[in-house]
């Protein structure tokens, strides 16, 4: 996809007034992450077996108000190295995206959206960043993801066994999916680095997985404790078809040099 046909995935500005004016990791901001909540990161864990990262027992526990248990040494290695990579990541994706939309944009890291009420949980999300063209009238959202790893920086297609690394992570879409409908910007980006290299996605809203899956399977969560889902390849084959229906990888040589140097 060229510059010229991706201007399109700017998307309007239409639901900032749901932002709050908590900043992300502060004490408040924490404690309105426990209890009938549920954020981006915990999106994928309302279904059966997707996520490896926050698993749906997780997200069970925390609507129950059972805190997480301490990440174990090698986990917590990783969420440093993410933080500390975050910065980085983001004025990369900055260049980058001006690049490719041929247009000047503002850089703008946001504080926390509240969203709907379904079923007594209410959905917030914290994108890492939003971008705005200089007039103001269109936005984009930015999930930035650091892979520990001296491998490519992508995840394996979830329906091919032992293929590489090369593809957008279905617990990462699941997680800008939720991002988009929160904050009403229907256009996001998924920016992954690693030692070796650096993707680019961009990410279309779908609103078949926010109807269709997300909802009701949330719906169980909350009135049936997780009970009666479906077996986890039941969930995973039919997200992954949405999945490479609504995401597409931007070719990015310059990222990829610049990560290489």
């Amino acid at each position: 996809m060229n510059g010229r046909n991706f201007m399109v995935a700017i998307g309007p500005v239409t639901k900032f007034h749901r932002q709050t004016m908590i900043a992300p990791g502060s004490a408040e901001w924490l404690a309105r992450r426990t209890g009938k909540t549920i954020g981006s990161s915990q999106a994928a864990a309302v279904f059966n077996g997707v996520s490896k990262t926050s698993t749906k027992q997780d997200f069970l526990n925390s609507l129950k108000g059972v805190p997480k248990p301490t990440p174990n040494a090698y986990l917590q290695r990783m969420l440093d190295a993410g933080v500390a990579m975050e910065p980085v990541l983001r004025n990369e994706a900055a260049y980058v995206l001006e690049l490719l939309l041929r247009k000047k944009l503002i850089t703008y890291v946001p504080c926390q959206f509240v969203g709907d009420t379904h079923y007594g949980i209410e959905e917030r999300s914290t994108p890492d960043m939003v971008v705005i063209d200089a007039n103001l009238s269109s936005a984009a959202l930015v999930e930035i993801k650091w892979r520990c790893t001296n491998g490519d920086c992508g995840w394996p297609h979830p329906l091919v066994k032992s293929s590489q690394p090369r593809h957008l992570g279905l617990t990462v879409w699941c997680q800008v999916q939720h991002q988009m409908h929160v904050t009403g910007i229907h256009s996001a980006f998924v920016y992954s680095g690693s030692a070796k290299n650096r993707r680019l996605w961009h990410v279309h809203y779908c609103s078949i997985f926010r109807q269709k899956h997300f909802l009701p399977a949330l719906q169980r969560c909350a009135e049936k404790d997780g009970a009666e889902d479906h077996a986890p390849m039941v969930h995973i084959s039919a997200l992954s078809l949405l999945l490479d229906a609504s995401s597409q990888e931007i070719g990015l040589p310059i990222a990829y040099s610049m990560a290489t140097q």
